[in-house]
């Protein structure tokens, strides 16, 4: 019975008259309909990878700004260490992740808040990466300028400072960045020793 009606289903469909605008135009229209959906697909896609896009960007800003306030060894201390020298890498200003570091040192040795072995971390590292980046003549004088101010900062802090652990602590820092103005200055009078010689072989 099944098999009898299938049969009958089947003559009746070879039966049935294609209408000509199918023949003609089917495929147009339905490649039209399909690229129409496309569209419309990609450009939601594209609208909520934007807006995802936007939300993360408002939230990373907000956590930068929110940072500025961090002091050594808080939760969001290392964001605001990493948003200081990405701003170094960007704008080529090595010397204002050294300036942030010793502020962090000289609140942090005078008990406003923060962690002291933390700051002095975080300021060496930015001595280290500061110190292989500065390169040209200029850029290595306002870097000794920096240093020295720094160091003016640490040894008043130290001054102030009543325990004689930090004390130690602030010593050695100051050493280092002593040190690194030694090398500086090293550099320099090579530079200039170079240049000396330059100057009188053109002469000869």
């Amino acid at each position: 019975m099944i098999e009898d009606e299938l049969k009958k289903l089947k003559e009746e469909y070879r039966e049935t008259q294609v209408p000509p605008y199918l023949i003609y135009d089917g495929w147009t229209s339905v490649r039209t309909r399909l690229a129409d959906r496309g569209g419309w697909a990609i450009w939601l896609f594209a609208r909520r990878i934007a807006l995802a896009v936007l939300f993360l960007a408002l939230i990373f800003t907000g956590v930068v700004t929110t940072s500025k306030a961090a002091a050594p060894g808080d939760f969001l201390y290392p964001v605001k260490v990493a948003s200081d020298n990405l701003y170094a890498k960007i704008s080529g200003d090595y010397q204002k992740p050294v300036e942030n570091r010793t502020q962090d040192i000289v609140k942090s040795s005078s008990g406003q808040n923060g962690n002291l072995d933390e700051a002095i971390k975080q300021y060496e590292n930015a001595l280290d990466q500061s110190k292989t980046q500065v390169n040209d003549q200029r850029s290595k004088e306002e870097f000794k300028r920096t240093l020295e101010e720094g160091q003016q900062q640490l040894r008043q802090a130290q001054d102030e400072n009543n325990n004689e652990q930090d004390r130690e602590k602030l010593q050695r820092v100051i050493e280092k960045t002593n040190e690194l103005q030694g090398e500086i200055k090293g550099n320099r009078d090579s530079h200039d020793d170079s240049q000396q010689e330059e100057n009188k072989k053109s002469e000869d």
